[in-house]
């Protein structure tokens, strides 16, 4: 009886066995596996700050063509610094931003306010948009009221704030291998597959940085500096690692030999 109640515990109303989850699976280390997934990270670390330099030189490269494109008036110039053992390039964009005006102000002022009554006034269904809309006013109405009373003493300008976002983009992207390697390498998923997925992730990336600053450039140039606190914490760093957890989960859901093992 207890073998049978053993087995039944592990079957659905339909008798077909429930997979267990990888949440609850203890996860078999072994030392293979630990050794080649740093090896593997070390050799894509190497090669990423082997062509780092030439990522930067791209970037300033997508800059200086959309600038064109748009008709923004400022110049791009290429920093290189030379390393011990490797060299680094990357894009200084030198442009202005005006703060902001009262009339604007007041109207963004009214606006988020709008904006934080409407989030209360949504179906139970967006709640997580519900809650998106108030984390985004907030950081918009603490931006109005420092514009309103302490304008003069904003410590940022736009040139640096680009600088910024682009180093951390750098930063991140080069610490990619190394995250992968713990929390993607070490499971049971061909190499071909973990450094395929390494590659799309850096790849995305490398595309997806200097057209997501050059909309920063653009709305706060075209608008006022007002808006560079919440393009920096909410559309900053925090949508690239949204879409590495996007990838990483996409890699995660292809199956592997773990899958046909039932509890």
């Amino acid at each position: 009886m207890r073998e049978r109640v053993a087995v039944l515990r592990h079957q659905g109303y339909g008798g077909v066995t429930i997979m267990g989850h990888r949440a609850f699976r203890t996860l078999p280390l072994r030392p293979w596996t630990l050794i080649h997934s740093a090896v593997a990270a070390f050799v894509l670390t190497i090669l990423w700050l082997i062509a780092a330099p030439y990522v930067g030189r791209f970037w300033a490269a997508t800059f200086e063509t959309w600038f064109d494109l748009l008709g923004l008036q400022g110049t791009i110039t290429v920093i290189e610094t030379q390393g011990r053992f490797f060299n680094t390039a990357m894009p200084r964009v030198t442009i202005a931003a005006a703060p902001p005006g009262t009339i604007l102000l007041i109207a963004v002022g009214f606006l988020t306010a709008a904006g934080l009554l409407m989030s209360f006034l949504l179906k139970a269904a967006l709640t997580p948009v519900s809650y998106l809309l108030r984390a985004f006013c907030f950081i918009q109405a603490t931006a109005v009221f420092y514009f309103a009373f302490f304008a003069p003493y904003f410590p940022h300008d736009l040139p640096g704030y680009i600088s910024t976002m682009l180093g951390s983009s750098m930063a991140f992207i080069t610490a990619l291998p190394a995250i992968m390697s713990f929390t993607f390498y070490i499971f049971d998923v061909t190499l071909v597959r973990k450094l395929q997925m390494t590659f799309l992730v850096m790849l995305h990336l490398v595309v997806l940085a200097p057209l997501q600053y050059l909309v920063h450039v653009f709305l706060i140039v075209k608008l006022s500096t007002l808006f560079m606190p919440v393009l920096y914490i909410m559309f900053g760093l925090l949508p690239q690692i949204g879409i590495f957890i996007a990838f990483y989960s996409w890699g995660m859901s292809r199956p592997g030999w773990q899958d046909d093992h039932p509890w």
